[in-house]
């Protein structure tokens, strides 16, 4: 794998991790060690829907009037599978007129402060980059799933709402690309980062102690 497209996929896991961040999900794991299927992988525990929200949900309404709970739930998982894809193409190459952090001269001494990944963690890596569980699809696959059950059987709808979705996962991209940049160059110098570790690149608490 060239520099480059280290690079690129490094800054969409870290992208995609970002956005599992702001949404309020717990990090589990970042890797850019490539498996079977994946080359990289960001996981992340999905947010959990109160029971009363579920409750209250009528499948056959329209999305728009779903409880607030459950509709940020279904979001949140359409713009985590958006977050990679947005990243490549907003960050990458990168912009001109603008001086960017010097993260790749920090990188190492941050991953050498880092704990290392757990088991658990580097066994959560494996499987998210390997083709042995039939549950991984691709996040294309994730988000035409999650279109569907938005707004089922209406192509035009699911058309218009991905696209609309997928402006609002580049504004934060790009909103937010220091702390990618920062979690990018990590990634490239440790290959796996536990979720932990990652969200504390990300909110520079780590980073700030270097």
């Amino acid at each position: 794998m060239t520099s480059d497209e280290q690079r690129r996929l490094s800054e969409h896991e870290a992208a995609r991790a970002q956005i599992a961040q702001l949404y309020g999900r717990k990090l589990t794991v970042v890797t850019v060690e490539g498996g079977t299927r994946f080359d990289g992988c960001a996981s992340a525990e999905p947010l959990t829907v109160p029971a009363d929200a579920l409750a209250r949900l009528d499948p056959e309404a329209p999305f728009c009037l779903w409880p607030a709970e459950v509709r940020r739930r279904v979001e949140s998982d359409v713009m985590f599978g958006l977050a990679g894809d947005a990243a490549e193409r907003v960050l990458f190459p990168p912009r001109t007129g603008r001086a960017e952090e010097p993260v790749a001269v920090r990188a190492a001494v941050i991953a050498a402060k880092l704990p290392p990944a757990t088991d658990i963690e580097r066994a959560e890596a494996v499987a998210a980059v390997s083709d042995d569980d039939p549950e991984i699809r691709s996040d294309a696959a994730n988000v035409a799933r999650l279109a569907n059950v938005a707004y089922p059987g209406d192509t035009m709808a699911q058309v218009r709402w991905l696209g609309f979705m997928a402006a609002e996962c580049e504004s934060l991209v790009l909103a937010h690309q220091a702390g990618i940049r920062r979690l990018a160059a990590v990634a490239r110098e440790l290959g796996t980062v536990g979720g932990e570790a990652a969200a504390g690149v990300l909110t520079r608490r780590l980073w700030a102690a270097s």
